[in-house]
């Protein structure tokens, strides 16, 4: 009878330890859950007030008309993208105007050899009518390559388009003028006689370079260069007498 006693008292006991640790372990989670509850609550409060503070600001800026700067582009950026689109309206403007029997023709003459510049009017070229500037350019561009008679003897060197409008275009013409107005050479045992830039023949002779003194043959065998057309013919007959 005691001894039944005894282990009856020690299962009380053993059930009486069980039910306390049991009871601990869920008391402690209880308040660790309330903690993460209370810390959740806290993250949602928290998160609430600032979109309600940056609610505020938005409003506010909108009612004193002021912007965050970071969302508007810079003046120095509006007005270079400004100047691009003006550039760009500027060229397809350009581009589509073409040049009529009305359009006004200036010629700028540049004489390099003596440094001078003049300006005349001229007709304007039939090939230049009803083109647009590239077309222009590209037709100057092939006439460098075969100029006119006319151009060739006043030293022509360059030509370029320096302004355009269906008003009016202005080119410009680089020469470069001889010092000289002729030069006497030896050619197939003659002498020839070109003008001063030694491009086009004056004239044929027929006074052979075998027959000239030998200082005089000399001269002509590197080209020997006249100033004026009276020295020239004087020269010419002392070199056949």
């Amino acid at each position: 009878m005691k001894l039944f006693y005894r282990i009856s008292i020690f299962i009380n006991i053993v059930f009486a330890c069980y039910v306390l640790v049991k009871g601990s372990e869920l008391l402690t989670k209880d308040l660790i859950g309330a903690k993460d509850v209370r810390n959740a609550q806290q993250s949602y409060y928290k998160k609430q007030s600032a979109d309600l503070n940056k609610l505020d600001d938005t409003l506010f800026g909108e009612a004193t008309g002021s912007v965050d700067e970071n969302s508007i582009p810079s003046a120095g950026s509006k007005q270079a993208e400004a100047a691009g689109e003006n550039k760009k309206a500027a060229q397809a403007a350009t581009s589509m105007q073409t040049l009529t029997c009305d359009t006004a023709y200036e010629v700028i003459v540049y004489d390099e050899t003596m440094q001078t510049e003049k300006s005349r009017m001229e007709t304007l070229p039939a090939s230049f009518i009803g083109k647009d500037r590239r077309q222009v350019e590209k037709l100057i561009e092939d006439y460098e390559k075969s100029p006119s008679l006319k151009d060739q003897e006043e030293g022509f060197l360059s030509m370029s388009l320096e302004s355009f409008s269906p008003e009016k275009i202005s080119v410009r013409k680089v020469i470069a003028t001889s010092l000289y107005y002729a030069c006497i050479v030896a050619e197939d045992g003659y002498l020839t006689v070109y003008d001063g830039n030694r491009k086009k023949v004056i004239l044929y002779t027929d006074i052979p370079v075998f027959s000239l003194p030998q200082a005089v043959q000399e001269e002509v065998m590197d080209g020997k260069y006249i100033q004026t057309e009276e020295e020239l013919y004087n020269l010419l007959e002392s070199y056949s007498s």
